[in-house]
């Protein structure tokens, strides 16, 4: 971490807290729910994270004479090889008391699983 400065310290020392989030995580499943420990997960995971934090951290900051940020497309992301992403949105009106749920199931080359 000494070697890292600036932005990059920021994104050095986001690593170090998200792996710890990631351990402290599979941790409490092991002793709640027993199951046993993935290092493997835990890394992906992490690997993850650090991607979608360093995604947000490059979006614009918000100007503060017009207090609006400038407009960023925002693309979907594959999974690492292996993995399957599911992403999911709903939606709730409360004049007619209802919503609608949604999920996206695609590998890691972007194939459509199911929905």
């Amino acid at each position: 971490m000494k070697v890292c400065t600036g932005s990059d310290y920021e994104l050095c020392s986001s690593r170090v807290c998200f792996l710890a989030w990631e351990v402290w995580k599979a941790r409490n499943q092991a002793v709640h729910q027993r199951s046993k420990p993935s290092p493997l997960l835990v890394i992906n995971n992490t690997k993850q994270m650090e991607i979608e934090f360093a995604d947000f951290v490059g979006e614009p900051a918000i100007n503060s004479i017009h207090g609006r940020r400038t407009v960023r497309r925002i693309t979907w992301r594959p999974p690492p090889p292996g993995w399957i992403k599911c992403n999911v949105d709903a939606a709730f009106l409360e004049v007619f008391s209802g919503g609608a749920t949604a999920a996206v199931f695609r590998d890691h080359a972007g194939n459509l699983l199911t929905a």
